[in-house]
């Protein structure tokens, strides 16, 4: 049987202050699979969510590795640019560190700048191959360290506030 529950993401007070008025943080969760997205307003199913929301990241737990997996990040083409990317993986970075069974965070950059100063890359994250591997792992403290840095030139300059 599958468990699904969604609602506002526990424990972001600090970060959904940093959305303009009327959005929040919500996630999905169907077992170890989430998704966490921006919005104005909760949706029942990922479908809604994937096309209705600002940005989402879809990742899942695995307890057995230890580990994030970060499967997706995406944002509505008009709010790219604005540091959707670094605010969706410091939410990442917060919930792994908030954890305490999940020792790291992996992905696959398939990004088009892979290789070439991904988002990834600028929060601490690092290739596990040479290119054009896309096989990555991240220390969750890194990207909450970094990301917040390079996330601070986009306050104020746009979508956060």
């Amino acid at each position: 049987m599958q468990v699904v529950t969604s609602g506002l993401l526990p424990g972001s007070d600090d970060f959904t202050r940093m959305l303009p008025d009327n959005y929040n943080l919500f996630f999905y969760r169907i077992d170890n699979q989430f998704i966490i997205y921006i919005s104005k307003f909760e949706y029942p199913n990922i479908s809604i969510i994937t096309e209705n929301s600002i940005a989402y990241a879809m990742f899942a737990l695995n307890y057995d590795d230890q580990e994030l997996i970060i499967q997706f990040i995406h944002s509505k083409e008009k709010e790219r640019g604005k540091g959707i990317g670094y605010y969706l993986m410091l939410i990442i970075g917060h919930i792994a560190k908030s954890d305490i069974n999940i020792k790291k965070i992996t992905l696959d950059d398939d990004s088009t700048k892979a290789h070439d100063g991904s988002v990834y890359k600028k929060v601490g994250c690092n290739y596990i191959n040479e290119p054009p591997y896309p096989e990555m792992e991240c220390n969750p403290l890194v990207i909450l360290e970094r990301g917040m840095k390079n996330f601070k030139k986009y306050k104020g300059k746009g979508f956060f506030i």
